[in-house]
């Protein structure tokens, strides 16, 4: 299986490590290549990273690290100052890490209205303001990130059928710097209607996560769902994507990463 070696495969910030010790400890316990550090959480904030000196901890360890923005920023947000703060903290991880750092943003879809006759997104009955506010970010966004060499990857949410968020990711995939992050769990979830956009789109994948799904139950072990783990993996080692097993405990990690092992794609 030596087609297979170049797979690096990463592990998310589980909540069960509750220290930056635990976490690296658990890393090099289990095998893994590099850790998607969440700024959702209290212990990855910019703040608490560089004031602990993680990113440096890391880089002493061997390890690899790629960074998910808040799951709250909007790119294309109608609000000028959500917008700035947006880009704002963007510059300043970029300005922390090392050169190019993966960092991972969701494909926000906006404010869904209820109405009697059903839901309808802010963003698709308003797409010509969407798409301008979206473009009066992307020319600065695109900058950052070429000064810094640092990749930015939109993630589905079960949304990349959307002909708006479509629009959307179309503008922002002419850079160079920002392509995709293909979530197979999610789009298992969202019965997948993700893959036609990801399939037109195969070369812009820069990172993948997987996790298994099954009867609308996200981010379990590997191999005990529906999602199609080995449709994933070939992609990854076809193209050389890294991949983030997102399993959300810490037991559902070791089983996976076993999984992995036993089915040669991580040698033992």
């Amino acid at each position: 299986m030596d087609t297979m070696k170049s797979i690096r495969f990463g592990m998310p910030t589980p909540m069960e490590c509750k220290s930056h010790d635990a976490l690296l400890a658990f890393c090099v316990e289990t095998g893994f290549d590099f850790i998607e550090l969440n700024t959702n959480f209290p212990l990855y904030t910019r703040e608490a990273m560089i004031s602990r000196r993680l990113l440096s901890r890391l880089a002493a360890e061997g390890i690899g690290y790629s960074i998910h923005l808040p799951e709250v920023l909007d790119l294309g947000s109608l609000q000028s100052e959500f917008r700035d703060a947006a880009l704002s903290m963007i510059a300043s991880l970029v300005s922390e890490v090392e050169e190019g750092t993966r960092f991972v943003c969701h494909m926000n879809s906006g404010i869904k209205v209820s109405l009697p006759q059903g839901g309808v997104h802010i963003y698709e009955r308003y797409e010509h303001e969407y798409l301008d506010s979206l473009e009066t970010i992307f020319g600065a966004l695109d900058m950052v990130l070429a000064d810094s060499g640092c990749k930015l990857c939109m993630e589905n949410l079960g949304n990349f059928n959307l002909p708006f968020i479509q629009k959307g990711l179309q503008m922002l995939l002419s850079s160079e710097h920002i392509g995709l992050t293909w979530d197979f769990g999610h789009d298992t979830t969202a019965k997948l209607v993700d893959s036609p956009f990801f399939e037109q789109h195969s070369g812009k994948v820069f990172e993948i996560h997987l996790h298994d799904s099954k009867d609308g139950s996200d981010h379990r072990a590997l191999y005990t769902g529906n999602t199609n783990i080995d449709k994933a993996l070939t992609l990854a080692r076809g193209q050389d994507i890294p991949v983030v097993v997102e399993v959300k405990t810490l037991d559902g990690l070791r089983s996976s990463y076993r999984s992995l092992q036993e089915r040669g794609f991580i040698r033992s």
